[in-house]
């Protein structure tokens, strides 16, 4: 089976990859921000917690699509 025969995604799979998509855009750029800003200049630096902030965010939303679209792209023929 070729990948053009295979039938479009539902409407809620759509749905669902957009949401998700729009989601990690915005918790990203809180991250970044939050990142950016930083604690108080008194503080001890935390670089996990920094890490955490700003890629890991984007790790774990690139993370979480890669698996929605290996779930979606699955071949489910039940015969």
């Amino acid at each position: 089976m070729s990948y053009s025969d295979k039938p479009t995604h539902t409407g809620w799979q759509k749905l669902g990859c957009s949401f998700v998509a729009l989601l990690g855009i915005v918790v990203s750029m809180v991250g970044l921000l939050g990142r950016t800003l930083g604690s108080c200049p008194e503080c001890k630096p935390r670089p996990f917690t920094n890490f955490l902030w700003f890629p890991g965010t984007v790790i774990v939303f690139v993370a979480l699509g890669a698996a929605m679209i290996w779930l979606f792209q699955r071949h489910n023929d039940k015969k």
